[in-house]
């Protein structure tokens, strides 16, 4: 029985992902880092779909086969990952488990005096080896397809994503009930940052990073983690 490991990191798309992926197979829930089986076209199939790993050594990972497993990578540029937490956790995200609200406000007020580009200085480090190590699993098995496709076409997206786990013939029907979800969207981060407006749904702008950086932060950034520039050019080849 075949198995495929789809893994979407935070802030690449994985709350999307996984909603699409019950809907695809009927699923009621999804729990994340759980074999289930299921139907695709050809039979019983194994789908795992994992959002959290650990990054500092992701090859172990318990129950997966790299060498047999079918692997479904959905990576996102660093820069990009960075500003979408800058925005959740500085403006956005509601106070989780684990912390009282005040803890979180003062974790929140101490994100935005630090500012995004401050802020994309210190956290693009930590996502950048994050995705470069996700990106070289030792997989025999694998498919790449990055949340920049995704949003930005997502009817392609799909048609790939569901020709990787055999299940082509619930296109239509699956493309219908999701393309409203990437109508286009224009960036409300400066509502957010104004207070005026606290939305998960920021932007659908894939290239925002070489908008809100500066060229000498851009050109910084690139030559301090080669593997931005080479995420970019995949995009660019893919898109």
């Amino acid at each position: 029985m075949k198995k495929y490991i789809i893994h979407a990191p935070h802030k690449c798309g994985s709350t999307i992902v996984s909603k699409i992926l019950k809907s695809v197979f009927d699923l009621p829930r999804i729990k994340v880092g759980e074999d289930i089986v299921v139907n695709n076209d050809s039979g019983l199939m194994k789908l795992r779909f994992e959002r959290l790993i650990n990054p500092a050594n992701p090859a172990k990972l318990v129950g997966v086969n790299f060498a047999n497993d079918n692997f479904i990578f959905i990576p996102r540029n660093p820069i990009g990952i960075t500003i979408s937490m800058f925005y959740s956790f500085g403006y956005t995200h509601k106070c989780p488990a684990g912390f009282t609200q005040e803890q979180f406000e003062s974790k929140r007020q101490k994100i935005q005096k630090e500012g995004l580009a401050n802020y994309i200085n210190r956290v693009t480090p930590i996502n950048s080896k994050k995705i470069e190590k996700f990106w070289n699993l030792p997989a025999t098995n694998k498919v790449i397809l990055p949340y920049e496709f995704m949003i930005g076409n997502f009817s392609e997206f799909l048609k790939e994503l569901l020709q990787t786990l055999d299940m082509a013939s619930v296109y239509d029907k699956t493309y219908e009930k999701w393309k409203y979800s990437f109508a286009p969207i224009e960036d409300k981060s400066d509502l957010i940052e104004a207070g005026k407006l606290k939305s998960h749904k920021r932007t659908t702008d894939i290239y925002e990073w070489k908008k809100k950086l500066s060229n000498e932060e851009q050109s910084k950034l690139l030559s301090e983690f080669p593997f931005i520039q080479q995420y970019d050019d995949f995009l660019n080849k893919l898109l």
